[in-house]
């Protein structure tokens, strides 16, 4: 059986400590959840690198908003994955589209170029683009590319899980479709049924009070851990 993957975002470092004691394998580092997640300061990309016995990929994305960026915050971004790859982080997280929603290609290819081997996951910005299966064919060309987070379109995983498996099917191999939108251990069986996924974004329901602000609850980590394992 293959193993699905959990991955979680830690806000603080003990989060990252409750992440991995409680069985999930990949960390997402940002700060701001409230903003949508926000890139993580170096100071606390060095400290997560040195507890973190799981990968970890930080978000790199310089402000709340759309994935529109300037010239000077492409450059920042472009800062941030430098820093992110010396202090030997395993992946990163991001995204860029142009004006018209669409994929933002040269500025992908720019922010890939300084990333070195990192694994790139792109970011849920897939969901805003137009025409998705074209937003497929384009991100082919970039290796480093493993996984895309999306909720398939949809205001919900379960009304997004026909997309995902649509996408998940022309994208092959070549991709992982990763769902994440409002997972928590009540709805993580019917989506992992519905979306044929597997690899899992968590974030705001594994925290208590279950939100951006709550801490993030190492029970709600461990339960949706077992019931995982015993998902065939």
């Amino acid at each position: 059986m293959t193993k699905h993957i959990m991955e979680v975002i830690a806000l603080t470092l003990d989060d990252i400590r409750i992440a991995q004691e409680n069985g999930a394998d990949r960390i997402e580092l940002a700060v701001g959840l409230a903003e949508g997640a926000l890139t993580p300061s170096y100071g606390f990309m060095e400290q997560a690198r040195t507890i973190s016995q799981i990968p970890i990929f930080p978000m790199i994305r310089p402000r709340y908003g759309d994935a529109v960026y300037s010239r000077t915050e492409i450059e920042s971004m472009k800062r941030d994955i430098r820093v992110a790859r010396e202090m030997g982080m395993d992946g990163a997280v991001f995204g860029v589209l142009d004006k018209n929603q669409s994929l933002a290609v040269e500025l992908m290819e720019e922010l890939i170029s300084v990333s070195g081997s990192m694994d790139i996951t792109f970011t849920r910005v897939f969901d805003s683009t137009p025409d998705p299966i074209k937003t497929l064919e384009q991100l082919r060309q970039f290796s480093s590319i493993k996984r895309i987070l999306t909720a398939g379109q949809a205001d919900t995983l379960m009304e997004g899980a026909s997309a995902i498996r649509e996408f998940q099917s022309k994208a092959g191999d070549r991709f992982r479709l990763m769902p994440g939108l409002g997972i928590n251990p009540e709805n993580i069986a019917d989506i992992v049924k519905a979306t044929g996924a597997r690899e899992f974004h968590m974030g705001v329901g594994l925290r208590m009070p279950e939100g951006p602000m709550g801490m993030l609850d190492g029970s709600k980590v461990s339960q949706i851990r077992k019931l995982l394992d015993n998902i065939e």
